[in-house]
């Protein structure tokens, strides 16, 4: 079975920081760069795919330094995602649009989504 390993480059790292509850907010520029970066087929929504994308991102860019190493299994990273939607799919289609989450604090909220999120696995 394959896991999901630690990225090599996590564009989220890159602007929110590493783990430990210390992530920096966004600006409104930088959510929309990060959306784009994640809505990889430019049809307004993160979905499938991409959001497993983001989830396994966030994912370990909230665990930071201690994640080296460590994977997520399929599984773990479909209950984060079943979680995420459930917290956030406000209309319930299975996607997330951006109205869903802009200007909402879902990134501060993690700690309530992340309660099904994965164990690492060395």
């Amino acid at each position: 079975m394959a896991h999901y390993k630690k990225p090599t480059q996590n564009y989220l790292e890159m602007l929110i920081g590493q783990g430990n509850g210390r992530f920096k907010a966004l600006t409104a520029g930088q959510f929309i760069s990060a959306w784009n970066n994640y809505d990889r087929d430019g049809n307004g929504f993160i979905e499938g795919k991409e959001l497993e994308l983001f989830l396994r991102d966030f994912f370990f860019a909230d665990q930071g330094p201690n994640a080296q190493g460590k994977n997520v299994s399929p599984e773990e990273l479909q209950a984060l995602k079943q979680r995420f939607l459930e917290l956030h799919d406000s209309n319930k289609d299975g996607k997330i649009d951006i109205k869903e989450v802009s200007g909402k604090p879902c990134l501060k909220r993690r700690r309530a989504w992340r309660r099904a999120a994965p164990t690492t696995h060395a």
